[in-house]
């Protein structure tokens, strides 16, 4: 029982301390590189996903190491941990009613297939875990224990650093940010900056204030129906929202980095 209880501690341990990695990269690391724009980090805001991430990885850390039966505790982990990567999928994005059924019977589809591919990382959380336990059997000198779950939780963070934006999307959100303020500086509608004149944008000083956040997405870029326009460059094409406190909404499709985009105002949903 005693090894039980270390074992389980050891796993939600693990759990915790690569989940805090992978979030605080993740969550952070767009800010270092974009300094003094509010960016758009749903559902919990910064604070909020880093804690997210430590809270639920900490408990695939435990159910990881629940039993001393280790191929099956990785196989439910990964199970588990599939059903949650699907939900998140399943309420982001758009999720039209005539859209959800088919989204729903793909990610069914995928459940197998991702629970596969996820088998391999819980299966080295679970050997970490026995190996330390090991150790802490036999006693085993402080740095030697040490040198598995550091190195895990600098690979961890690594991967955290994927959620970068690219090169381009950086200056499609910089060009965004550098339009709001110079809009956010006038007082007549003549004078905001040309993508903000477009009838379909609306009332730009009506709605627009200080307190927005902005977000970057080139995978919904037709669900608002905001004309395009010519671009030599159409792979950098990506929609930029800025959501504003009001509930409203400023959608911009850039073409690419360097043209001037096309945008619209929507009331959120």
């Amino acid at each position: 029982m005693r090894h039980t209880s270390y074992r389980r501690w050891i796993g939600a341990s693990f759990g915790a301390a690569l989940g805090l990695s992978y979030g605080l990269v993740s969550q952070t690391i767009n800010h270092f590189y974009l300094p003094g724009i509010p960016l758009f980090q749903p559902p919990g805001g910064l604070l909020g996903n880093i804690l997210l991430w430590t809270v639920v990885s900490t408990l695939l850390g435990l159910i990881s190491a629940w039993s001393a039966e280790s191929i099956r505790d990785v196989f439910i982990c990964s199970a588990f941990a599939s059903l949650i990567i699907a939900a998140i999928t399943l309420m982001s994005g758009n999720n039209d009613q005539e859209d959800l059924a088919p989204k729903m019977m793909s990610l069914i589809f995928l459940l197998v297939p991702l629970t596969a591919a996820l088998v391999p990382f819980f299966g080295i959380l679970r050997w970490a875990t026995n190996r330390e336990v090991e150790f802490h059997i036999t006693h085993s000198p402080f740095l030697r224990r040490l040198l598995v779950p550091a190195v895990l939780v600098l690979v961890v963070g690594a991967l955290g650093a994927i959620s970068l934006h690219s090169d381009p999307a950086r200056v499609q959100i910089t060009s965004m940010h550098t339009m709001l303020q110079s809009g956010l500086r006038v007082d007549r509608k003549t004078a905001l900056p040309a993508p903000l004149q477009d009838d379909l944008v609306g009332e730009f000083l009506e709605h627009a204030s200080q307190r927005y956040q902005i977000a970057w997405d080139n995978k919904n870029n037709n669900q608002y129906g905001i004309p395009r326009r010519m671009s030599s460059r159409g792979w950098e094409e990506a929609a930029v929202t800025a959501h504003f406190d009001d509930g409203w909404m400023l959608v911009c499709l850039y073409p690419d980095s360097q043209a001037e985009p096309s945008c619209g105002g929507f009331l959120e949903e």
